[in-house]
């Protein structure tokens, strides 16, 4: 359902531009909702491991029906922005604490499976979700799009908000898992998660990735020059935001916010510097594939579009795929240097030879092809490395470090 329910948003987003004539606030708070997303994610892990898997989902879960609440109920640019932020933030920890699930749920040997097997339904919703999208716009309108999902999707996360209760009283039950009362009062409390999930540092960070990333999205819109006065101050005070984070978490902080100490692990290290790369190289062409297809090789919409789902489909094929192999041969680091990164550097470099006018189409499916396998086999490689350099409570950090990269 999730991945229904975001495919047709992807397809009706357009329409909700179009709903509204500032369209550098939608485009500004589509950047907000990433980096306050992949920010909220380590919070999120500590709030799991002090409150339990349970009661994380149901905030999470709250949150991003209050974002589909207003983005259906929204009349200007800034309301919207602001039910999206709220929606991405609550559907990224959401999926995230789902893989915790998993994880909690199954043994390392079979982790890779699971996380492929998870990914399958958008393969199917790569090609319902455009035509439930069209029949939205054609018989109600995008609002209808997120109000529908507001109403469906409580009826299909509280069974799952049973399943976590029930499997954490059958926790406790033996003596597994348990929770002591903390004696604090309500101040104390307060004073106790301001420090505990470092709200001062989690504040810094993202107001320097905001102030760094948004003066590119202003520019992009004509709302702010590169050699103007605002352009410029949000980058240096980014910058300078960016050192004060870095001094609060190592002279103040109580506890910190990054556990910094995971990053001596070399597994953990290779994991996120291969997240970072994957994002980069990912979005460095996927930004302007669509507009490529449509314009060299003068493609319809629904073949652009089938076109640009070559790697969502692919790459969750292969991962289930990918998940057996481990499951089998009980490893995943040689498959992973071996086949996947040698794939999608040949993908990619292939890409840049057919990339002419006068070129076939045929060849950029191909190509597209080998993005997809290679990067279904690292995505979950990487995955796969850092819970194996964790226990049972550090999961959740470590698929939250991989989100912020």
């Amino acid at each position: 359902m999730l991945a229904l329910q975001s495919s047709i948003s992807t397809n009706v987003i357009q329409n909700a531009y179009a709903s509204f004539e500032a369209a550098p606030q939608v485009s500004t708070a589509g950047i907000a909702a990433s980096v306050i997303s992949g920010v909220v994610r380590l919070p999120a892990a500590k709030l799991l491991n002090i409150w339990g898997r349970t009661e994380g989902f149901l905030v999470f879960v709250g949150v991003y029906l209050l974002g589909l609440v207003i983005l259906a109920a929204c009349n200007n640019p800034t309301s919207y922005a602001a039910g999206y932020v709220l929606y991405w933030v609550g559907y990224d920890a959401v999926y995230l604490i789902l893989d915790v699930f998993m994880a909690d749920t199954s043994g390392l040997r079979n982790r890779a499976f699971a996380f492929g097997f998870a990914s399958t339904p958008f393969i199917c919703t790569a090609f319902t979700g455009p035509l439930a999208a069209e029949s939205f716009l054609k018989t109600a309108s995008w609002r209808w799009a997120y109000g529908v999902f507001a109403i469906v999707m409580p009826f299909v996360f509280l069974p799952l908000a049973v399943i976590f209760k029930f499997y954490q009283r059958k926790a406790e039950s033996m003596y597994i898992y348990g929770r002591e009362s903390s004696g604090r009062s309500t101040l104390e409390s307060i004073v106790h998660y301001f420090h505990e999930f470092d709200v001062m540092g989690a504040f810094l960070l993202t107001s320097a990735f905001l102030l760094l990333l948004l003066p590119f999205s202003l520019a992009s819109y004509g709302r702010a020059e590169y050699s103007s006065a605002a352009f410029i101050s949000m980058i240096i005070i980014g910058f300078i935001l960016f050192v004060l984070f870095g001094l609060w978490e190592r002279h103040l902080a109580h506890n910190h916010f990054i556990q910094w100490r995971v990053f001596k692990h070399p597994t953990v290290l290779g994991a996120c510097g291969l997240s970072a790369c994957l994002f980069f190289s990912y979005y460095t062409w996927e930004l302007y594939f669509y507009n490529f297809c449509v314009i060299v090789y003068r493609l319809s919409i629904s073949m652009t579009g089938y076109m640009g789902q070559i790697y969502n489909v692919g790459s969750c094929f292969w991962s289930a795929i990918f998940g057996i192999t481990v499951y089998i041969t009980k490893q995943f680091k040689y498959t992973c240097l071996g086949f996947g990164l040698p794939l999608i550097l040949l993908g990619a470099g292939l890409m840049i030879h057919f990339r002419s006018a006068g070129g076939n189409i045929g060849y950029i499916v191909m190509c597209q092809i080998f993005i997809a396998f290679g990067g279904g086999t690292l995505v979950i490689g990487e995955d796969m490395a850092v819970m194996a350099a964790s226990d049972r409570e550090g999961v959740p950090m470590m698929l939250s470090l991989i989100g912020l990269f």
